[in-house]
């Protein structure tokens, strides 16, 4: 991803934090004109930079696992009551990310763990594992991967 920074315009993110505007700032990255050997230079990279009405900022990176966010929507207290919560915060993650699939999967796995926006790539199952307090409230989040079943 190259050009300028812009805001990410979601209807699940303005639901799930309607204090928050959150931006894409994409990495510009560019060769040392002085050094002469091969040079790999990554693209696509950002960060995602959210600020409240209040002035409270937060970052996220575009790799990794993710805690970040799990802390984030910690902080917010935000509830994972049923199936359809759990996508909602699953389609604002992919928002918020630009990554994953919006209409993917998210159940219940057990007392106080979902597992949100299951999809299986080649062998592999990716999901997004939020644990949460008795009361629904989320606790932590984190990208998971498995080996898919196979029927």
């Amino acid at each position: 991803m190259t050009g300028p920074i812009s805001e990410i315009s979601s209807d699940a993110l303005g639901t799930l934090f309607p204090k928050w505007k959150f931006y894409v700032v994409p990495f510009a990255m560019k060769k040392n004109p002085r050094y002469r050997g091969p040079v790999a230079i990554p693209g696509g990279l950002y960060n995602v930079l959210g600020v409240s009405d209040a002035g409270e900022r937060t970052e996220f990176s575009s790799s990794g696992n993710h805690e970040g966010v799990g802390k984030f929507l910690a902080s917010q207290k935000v509830p994972v009551r049923n199936a359809e919560d759990g996508r909602q915060i699953w389609t604002a993650i992919c928002h918020l990310l630009r990554q994953g699939t919006p209409n993917a999967e998210s159940k219940m796995e057990g007392p106080n763990l979902w597992r949100l926006g299951a999809e299986v790539s080649g062998d592999d199952q990716f999901y997004y594992e939020v644990r949460t307090s008795e009361d629904g409230a989320v606790l932590s989040g984190k990208l998971q991967f498995q080996r898919a079943k196979k029927n």
